[in-house]
């Protein structure tokens, strides 16, 4: 058993004996889903929003409303607190002790208020936090390399974990493509050395074909390989930033494909290397990337130099972003506990701290 306050987590658990009741559960199920999936917090609150909703909405078609007309008027009242919650009531959070603050009302901890307020100050307001199982009672924070990018698993099939529905994956090697992935054939030299070595493969493209990805999702689920087919969801100039990024993070290149070569000349040896990997529905984080701090200290002397030359707007911010990832890199919060399940409980209160 696992105890928690989590809404979602709760939810999800809800199983009625009766099929109408449990249909009309699954429903307020899905709201909390939704909300943690968009805002990754609050659900505890929609859950409860949802279910007045719903009861509100019965009796009214009780005392004699069109059910048409109050569907239209719940959707009409969504548009206008979208609003207003959305926009005239937004609120920047900047100090260290207005986040601080979120982060411990959202956790029900002081505690872990003021870690999440370090973790930020380590990293920068955009900067990347992730959680990971710490090997003693403590929860700690420290801070490593690694870099994060807008980027999933290209089948569900390869997932790991269903109930976050995320896979991770430790000590992978990790090809990146600059360009589609069309053919099987074309990497089946590196999934067979990947298998001789006994490493997880991470395989970065803008783009796979369905064959590869079937292939890859059917000898995944055979256990035959433990990898991973990431499509990288930036785009033009940005998705091109992305995956040179990575592959210098992790110590390799991005190997193009455009001239139908394949990747015939490259091996195992030549692909980069991370200590863990997660990938999420929309994003993936590569933490300590193997890459030297000599090769990515002259990449960000690069950047820093088109920085200075550069007066176009988009092309200003891209590169202060690229900057802020490569060099601010990942601090990761290591979640202690007495037992496994008080683990995983903090866990799941640290996570929604970071998602307020």
């Amino acid at each position: 058993p696992l105890i928690t306050n989590d809404g979602v987590t709760i939810a999800k658990e809800i199983e009625l004996t009766d099929p109408l009741e449990n249909i009309g559960a699954k429903v307020i199920s899905v709201a909390a889903v939704s909300t943690n999936d968009i805002a990754g917090d609050g659900t505890t609150t929609a859950t409860i929003l949802a279910q007045e909703m719903t009861n509100r909405g019965v009796e009214a078609v009780n005392n004699g409303a069109n059910p048409v007309n109050v569907r239209r008027g719940i959707e009409n009242a969504s548009r206008l607190v979208d609003y207003w919650v959305g926009w005239a009531f937004r609120l920047e959070i900047n100090t260290d002790e207005e986040i601080e603050q979120v982060a411990a009302i959202s956790s029900g901890s002081k505690e872990i208020g003021k870690l999440i307020a370090q973790a930020m100050a380590l990293v920068g307001k955009n900067g990347v936090i992730t959680t990971d199982d710490a090997k003693t009672i403590n929860t700690t924070l420290e801070t490593t390399e690694g870099i994060e990018f807008k980027g999933t698993y290209a089948s569900p099939y390869m997932v790991s974990d269903q109930e976050k529905m995320e896979v991770v994956l430790d000590q992978p090697k990790i090809l990146v493509s600059a360009m589609k992935i069309n053919t099987i054939k074309e990497i089946l030299p590196l999934l067979e050395g990947s298998m001789e070595n006994g490493n997880p493969l991470l395989i970065v493209a803008p783009d796979f074909a369905e064959e590869v990805v079937t292939t890859l999702a059917v000898n995944k689920l055979r256990g035959t390989i433990n990898v991973v087919a990431v499509k990288c969801n930036e785009y033009g100039e940005r998705q091109k930033a992305a995956l040179e990024d990575l592959a210098i993070s992790t110590g390799t290149l991005a190997y193009n494909n455009e001239l139908g070569g394949g990747f015939k000349d490259v091996t195992v040896n030549h692909l980069g290397e991370a200590r863990r990997v997660q990938v999420a529905k929309e994003k993936t984080t590569v933490i300590g990337g193997k890459g030297s701090k000599e090769t990515i200290q002259k990449h960000l002397d690069l950047l820093n130099g088109r920085l200075k030359q550069t007066t176009e707007k988009y092309d200003t911010d891209l590169l202060k972003e690229r900057i802020a990832h490569l060099s601010q890199g990942v601090a990761v919060v290591r979640v202690g506990g007495a037992t496994e399940l008080a683990q995983k409980e903090l866990k799941l209160r640290i996570e929604d701290a970071l998602n307020s």
